[in-house]
């Protein structure tokens, strides 16, 4: 009998490489769609073949689709509407052109509180449209919106501030509860959907996030036992998180994720980012992970190290 294949995007990225090794570790078939050749090299083994293909281009799309068992899209990080929102038309064109199963759609972020509502923050108005033209498209499909991703906290503007200052700053007030979620965890979602034609069927929608919800300082306590020392949160100014952002990947990049954090951190959406896991929970067999022991696996000081050469 022919082993299933299952098409992922992004595989490349840290939220699309976590599905690969997930749908590899249950023994599952991969094909990674790739830009261009350089990468190839990453996905060279048992189980895993390349296609490759752009998102803008249709044809190119249709024939990375063909004959797998079901496709995982997540979009890549980009903030002109026009381009992004064609982008995932054209991979759920793609999907139902040739007939795949289903199709998992990761949002990567929190969706809008009312259905439809638009919500001045381009990036999740962005997802809004692809759910909404998703759930039209003639192909079962599950949605799952992460919260906030762990993974974050290890990027090169946190680490060096937790090992060499023990300050773990982050743009989220510290008070606010957040079910922060790991992208091993969201892969383990993910692969968990893509093994439940009889729920796409149905075509829900899951919030998702980790089994505890914890403020600011909670936070901090937890990546604290893992560097050894006591490190303190400090919520750092949205402004000074998009200036950040606006240096490293533009200013379209950075307006767009800082509207994205104003929107989740205002006081009308108390709430939007402790959500309510019981309905993933109950359709999504997954097995969570503790922040501790997340922290506990990440080697903080080789990032902290690795960011500031780079700087």
């Amino acid at each position: 009998m022919k082993q299933e294949t299952y098409l992922v995007y992004g595989a490349t990225g840290a939220q699309g490489s976590a599905v690969v090794s997930a749908l590899r570790a249950g023994g599952k078939n991969v094909r990674v769609l790739l830009r261009n050749t350089d990468n190839k090299s990453l996905f060279e083994g048992p189980g895993v073949e390349v296609a490759f293909g752009d998102l803008d281009s249709p044809a190119q799309l249709l024939a990375a689709n063909r004959d797998v068992a079901g496709v995982y899209f997540a979009l890549p990080l980009q903030f002109n509407v026009d381009k992004a929102v064609g982008w995932g038309k054209n991979a759920i064109d793609a999907a139902v052109a040739a007939k795949a199963p289903l199709m998992v759609l990761n949002t990567s972020i929190v969706g809008a509180r009312e259905a439809g509502q638009a919500t001045g923050s381009v990036a999740i108005d962005i997802k809004t449209e692809l759910e909404r033209y998703l759930k039209q498209a003639s192909i079962p499909s599950i949605v799952l919106r992460p919260t906030l991703y762990l993974g974050n906290l290890t990027a090169p503007f946190a680490t060096p501030s937790i090992v060499n200052d023990s300050v773990l700053a982050y743009p989220v007030p510290a008070d606010q509860k957040v079910s922060w979620i790991s992208w091993e965890e969201t892969a383990a979602y993910v692969v968990a959907a893509l093994q439940r034609p009889d729920l796409a069927a149905r075509r829900p929608t899951f919030d998702i996030g980790g089994a505890q919800a914890v403020t600011g300082d909670e936070l901090a306590a937890a990546i604290g036992k893992a560097v050894g020392r006591s490190v303190s949160y400090f919520p750092l100014p949205i402004e000074h998180f998009e200036a950040g952002l606006t240096a490293a990947f533009g200013a379209e990049t950075g307006s767009a994720l800082a509207n994205l954090y104003r929107y989740m951190t205002d006081p009308a959406q108390a709430g939007i980012l402790d959500i309510d896991l019981r309905a993933a929970r109950a359709e999504l067999s997954v097995s969570q992970t503790s922040i501790d022991t997340w922290a506990a696996q990440i080697p903080w000081k080789a990032l902290a190290g690795n960011a500031m050469a780079q700087a």
